[in-house]
């Protein structure tokens, strides 16, 4: 077996896990939550009180859903997500999801994030898709072009908030929960290098756990001046 079959067989297994991880994340209490092995790294950087709002900056990564009902755990925030076609999907979100935050905010719609950190709330925020609404910029991401979506910068900037990425990966025991320092540089004022040291951070998550990034998503379709997309899967 190839290296690539290799990579996207595992692949293949941890969007399995990343629906067991979604489960886990809408109906189990918390006593059984508390019964997880989970290892949390870097949690003397998250300010708990915040003078001010947080982005908190993740990507799709297989325990996606689960890093959101973990980060309830220790902050209040509002998940920013893109609104459902199935009407049965978007319910569940909407119904399982606000047990554990604040409530959801549409992606598109800015004034209530802007306004939530203003309040000195935070934003969890996924931003790392392929993306050609208002405001992109191909920024790229391991040497490729890549349609990135530059909010975070200007939230970062509108809101006067902190931009702290945070990430849950598994590993052969349970699971480990990163809060990386905030990005001090992302606060709005050169959106191009901003979204490039963004793209760095998920560089450097997705090089430790290859298999666990969501490859299906096509990150690469999208290239500049009409050139044959990249595909991922």
């Amino acid at each position: 077996m190839s290296e690539v079959e290799t990579l996207v067989k595992e692949h293949f297994k941890y969007l399995g896990t990343g629906l067991m991880d979604l489960a886990i994340a809408w109906w189990w209490p918390d006593r059984r939550i508390k019964t997880l092995n989970i290892k949390v790294h870097g949690l003397e950087t998250l300010n708990r009180h915040p003078t001010q709002g947080t982005i908190f900056l993740t990507a799709h990564f297989s325990s996606l859903e689960l890093s959101g009902r973990l980060l309830g755990k220790y902050v209040d925030f509002y998940g920013m997500y893109r609104p459902q076609e199935n009407a049965v999907i978007q319910y569940h979100y909407e119904k399982y999801r606000t047990r554990y935050s604040l409530g959801m905010v549409k992606k598109f719609d800015v004034k209530p994030s802007i306004k939530a950190l203003k309040s000195c709330k935070g934003i969890w925020f996924a931003p790392d898709q392929n993306f050609k609404g208002k405001g992109f910029i191909y920024s790229t991401f391991f040497g490729v072009p890549a349609a990135t979506n530059t909010a975070t910068s200007r939230f970062a900037k509108l809101g006067k908030s902190i931009v702290q990425p945070f990430a849950l990966f598994s590993n052969d025991d349970g699971y480990e929960l990163y809060f990386e320092n905030p990005l001090k540089e992302v606060r709005g004022e050169n959106v191009e290098s901003e979204t490039q040291t963004i793209n760095e951070q998920y560089e450097k998550w997705v090089i430790t756990h290859l298999p666990q990034y969501n490859w299906i998503h096509k990150r690469f379709k999208d290239q500049p001046n009409g050139q044959s997309p990249y595909l991922t899967s």
